[in-house]
């Protein structure tokens, strides 16, 4: 199998136009601008595989066991106190083996810290 990561995401925000539920004085058209959380790629962040071969594969034996070593660099959100998140892709060389796909997530920051 091949592993991959995808890009280390947190919360984000857009402002998206709605229709709104009913017309008044301030949105005559039945329109409002309201924020919308999305997802947004942390600079700098990255998840830095260990001990894959020189191809980025790796190859575990039949009923043997194998441990994924990697490292996550949480980039700007390393001390932003935020959730981060990605997912580690693994995919397979073979017909008769599934792609598998894990995500992951995790808090980028002091945790105890008082908001």
């Amino acid at each position: 199998m091949k592993s991959k990561a995808a890009p280390v995401t947190t919360d984000g925000e857009k402002q998206t136009t709605k229709l709104d539920e009913y017309i008044d004085e301030e949105h005559k058209d039945g329109k409002q601008i309201v924020a919308e959380n999305t997802p947004v790629e942390v600079n700098g962040a990255k998840i830095i595989f260990k001990n894959l071969d020189k191809d980025g594969k790796i190859t575990i034996p039949a009923k043997k066991l194998y441990q994924l070593n990697a490292t996550i660099e949480t980039g700007s959100a390393a001390d932003g106190d935020k959730f981060v998140e990605s997912f580690i892709k693994f995919l397979s060389h073979t017909q008769d083996q599934p792609s598998l796909s894990m995500p992951l997530m995790g808090f980028a920051g002091n945790w105890n810290k008082s908001l």
